[in-house]
């Protein structure tokens, strides 16, 4: 969802719950039927949010999916679809991180070795970066790729 107020552009909060999903999908439409498909972060956390949305049928089959789905891991994150070099990039690219302090994978992997979702690990790195790196947030990264999509050219496969 839009968030002209917010620096991103972004509302982060508005549809951000699982919990939330339900409602939305139930909101009247004025007569008109909605189509939804959902991606979704998968951790931990969410497996019993997910399995309640799978068991209510707030979804038609086949409308739900995780990052975890098509990331080839238990637990994945949007940023996992990418590949680990790629979004290495984009992170120094995004947040302007000086070459001393790149986020390359071995340093990523390294800052938080007991996850393998990417987000966890870039936030943990974020928290090792000078002061005059941005904090780590899961929007900067898509705000400066949907403003620079020339990053994700042929010559390269961005995803996994």
């Amino acid at each position: 969802m839009l968030d002209t107020q917010s620096p991103t552009g972004i509302d982060s909060g508005t549809y951000s719950s699982l919990y939330q999903l339900g409602i939305f999908c139930g909101l009247p439409r004025g007569g008109t039927k909605v189509n939804v498909a959902v991606l979704s972060d998968s951790g931990k956390g969410d497996i019993n949010k997910i399995e309640k949305l799978n068991r209510e049928q707030i979804l038609k089959a086949g409308q739900f999916f995780t990052a975890a789905d098509f990331a080839g891991q238990a637990e994945a994150d949007a940023e996992d679809l990418f590949d680990p070099e790629i979004f290495a990039q984009l992170l120094g690219v995004a947040y302007a991180v000086p070459r001393s302090h790149e986020a390359a994978v071995e340093k990523r992997r390294a800052a938080d070795p007991a996850t393998p979702r990417i987000a966890k690990q870039a936030e943990a790195l974020f928290k090792l970066m000078p002061l005059e790196v941005p904090e780590f947030g899961h929007y900067r990264a898509a705000e400066w790729l949907i403003r620079n999509p020339r990053f994700l050219d042929a010559s390269r496969s961005p995803l996994r």
